[in-house]
């Protein structure tokens, strides 16, 4: 008798476990973040769009599905944000004054392929995550869906409050408010 732990996915659809074209359309500064087993450290969401992955669900049917991926704020050359992203983007390897230069507003609207595999998730083995497992350039050739999110960029250092208001609840509050200057926000949201 086979005996097996039927698995489902979460709340919301997730990507198909699988290459997908994908489209950056936030960078998110979320400051100082616990490093649980590591020093706290600077971070940032990149959030990418699926064009050509659509929700099925609710209010949301018909738009895109998205993808993040939090990276520790880091050029160096070990380092994943330099790696997966710049280096992808730039098409080559940065060298320590190109990736001292690269200017991260430059990976709002760039294209690249993503390896979306599936997970379990840790604290619920029966649901599964999607998770990006690699990224790299779009080959030649590949069509290239037109853009359907808007783009934004967060920084905490020049904190922009109506940017801060449009992004989803739930990254709002991955954003660690007290690395925003005191003068550039709201007291009544924090």
């Amino acid at each position: 008798m086979l005996f097996t732990v039927p698995l489902k996915t979460s709340q919301f659809q997730i990507p198909r476990d699988e290459s997908q074209i994908a489209r950056i359309y936030q960078v998110i500064d979320l400051g100082m973040q616990p490093g649980g087993m590591f020093q706290p450290a600077r971070k940032l969401l990149v959030v990418f769009e699926l064009p050509n992955a659509t929700n099925n669900d609710g209010d949301h049917a018909g738009e895109p599905l998205s993808i993040n991926k939090e990276y520790t704020l880091s050029i160096n050359k070990k380092s994943n944000l330099r790696k997966e992203l710049f280096n992808t983007v730039a098409g080559k390897d940065l060298t320590d004054a190109e990736a001292m230069n690269f200017n991260l507003e430059d990976l709002l609207g760039k294209v690249v392929l993503l390896n979306i595999t599936h997970k379990a998730k840790q604290d619920d083995a029966s649901q599964l995550r999607a998770r990006i497992s690699g990224i790299s350039r779009v080959p030649k050739g590949m069509v290239i869906p037109d853009a359907i999110n808007e783009t934004a960029i967060l920084s905490l250092s020049d904190f922009d409050q109506k940017t801060y208001d449009k992004l989803p609840e739930w990254i709002r509050k991955k954003v660690n408010v007290n690395d925003i200057p005191a003068d550039r926000r709201k007291a009544s949201d924090f």
